[in-house]
């Protein structure tokens, strides 16, 4: 088999995108769960980045016919049959079964992970939560954003208390990611229309859906200023409303946007900004910036 080919085959079975996202979250929860610990550190991460490629790879098997017509991972599917994903998905099941008794796993971190696998199966599997829009957009917020930080701050100590403490926080990520997961639905809307997958942008179309998405992009942001008003979180986070300003950029690109290539790009633009928020919450939890 082609080396390059393979190689390609693996990287669109990961998925990279939702990664950069995944596994900052985590390392922001990381940061406050306790001592720094090098090998759970990285073990955790690990952790993360198995879970999210189970949920990845599920979508994969759901989406097999729907990518071949949106012509997406198409080194992957001369690659792999689609079969065989569900061997590699029971596989990934194990070696998180697995990493979580290394780690000696509290009750919260073990509720989490299995939060985040299990919202990964059923967004693409059984009830297909994908295709229940907003439940679409709030079950990606929640595994990206809430949960991937919650394995991270329950990777050394599990309680009620230390939840209520980053609350305002995990909600903060939450909400905005919300906003940003819409983005990757005009990529795929002729495929999705035709398979009769109703997202935002296939429901309304998509100057409505952009309308939509900046509403609720703005809900979350205000949200995130009242927050700031009352004291709630630290002024530090007022950081994030760099994150807005690239957010307005990347509608504009989709409101005027021509070419799937063009639309493929706001989807970058939103990976990296999801990154961004990550970053700026690294820095905040590390430095009070």
């Amino acid at each position: 088999m082609d080396k390059q080919l393979l190689t390609k085959a693996l990287t669109q079975t990961i998925n990279l995108p939702p990664l950069m996202v995944v596994v900052p979250a985590t390392i922001a929860g990381l940061i406050v769960s306790g001592p720094f610990d090098a090998v759970r550190f990285l073990l955790v991460i690990l952790l993360t980045v198995i879970t999210d490629t189970s949920a990845n790879v599920i979508n994969n098997y759901s989406d097999w016919e729907i990518d071949k017509m949106n012509n997406k991972r198409k080194e992957m599917h001369e690659t792999f049959s689609k079969k065989s994903l569900i061997a590699t998905y029971a596989l990934l099941l194990a070696g998180v079964a697995a990493l979580l008794f290394v780690l000696g796993a509290n009750l919260f971190l073990i509720a989490s992970t299995a939060a985040f696998a299990f919202l990964g199966l059923v967004y693409s599997w059984g009830p297909k939560l994908k295709d229940v829009t907003p439940l679409n957009y709030i079950s990606i917020a929640l595994a990206y954003g809430g949960l991937s930080f919650c394995m991270g701050l329950f990777s050394q100590n599990g309680s009620a208390e230390l939840l209520l403490t980053w609350l305002p926080v995990i909600l903060a990520i939450v909400m905005i990611d919300i906003g940003y997961s819409i983005t990757k639905d005009y990529v795929d809307y002729e495929g999705d229309k035709h398979y009769g997958k109703k997202t935002l942008p296939v429901i309304l179309g998509k100057q409505k859906a952009i309308f939509v998405q900046f509403g609720v992009i703005l809900a979350a942001y205000t949200l995130l200023a009242i927050a700031l008003y009352v004291e709630w979180i630290s002024l530090a986070y007022a950081w994030f409303f760099l994150s807005f300003a690239i957010a307005v950029y990347m509608l504009r690109k989709v409101n005027y946007a021509t070419e799937r290539s063009e639309l493929k790009q706001a989807y970058f633009i939103t990976a990296y900004n999801g990154l961004f928020v990550r970053a700026i919450l690294i820095a905040v939890l590390l430095f009070g910036v």
